[in-house]
């Protein structure tokens, strides 16, 4: 499970992001698959806040997903349109202003990174 912790935590990463302080307000573990244990949720919730994120960033939502899209693009774009409206712009066309997705797909593995393009452009 670590390793899934990992490839999370690694999503922040990718971005070129080093460890300092947070500006994210919100931090939010979305298991979907059942997969974390409350520790594992825990540590996702106590690391990010040393991640060095941009001051645009007002809130990271980690999402794992047990079933997926071969294009995780697609099935995190479902998600956010029919779950969670608040991880999508007004007009609907893209990410919301502040947001940093992490999201891991279980099957087939699949791994993304999304943001509102406040944030994308920091």
């Amino acid at each position: 499970m670590r390793s899934l912790i990992a490839a999370l935590v690694l999503g922040i990463g990718l971005l070129g992001l080093t460890p300092a302080a947070s500006a994210a307000e919100r931090i939010e573990v979305l298991d979907l698959a059942d997969e974390l244990s409350d520790a594992d949720e825990q540590f996702l919730r106590d690391r990010t806040p040393g991640i060095d994120l941009p001051p645009e960033v007002t809130a990271v939502t980690y999402v794992l997903f047990p079933v997926n899209d071969d294009n995780l693009n697609d099935t995190v774009r479902s998600f956010g349109e029919n779950e969670r409206r608040d991880l999508i712009s007004e007009a609907g066309d893209k990410w919301a202003p502040g947001a940093l997705i992490v999201a891991v797909g279980r099957d087939p593995q699949r791994m993304g990174v999304y943001c509102g393009d406040d944030v994308c452009d920091a």
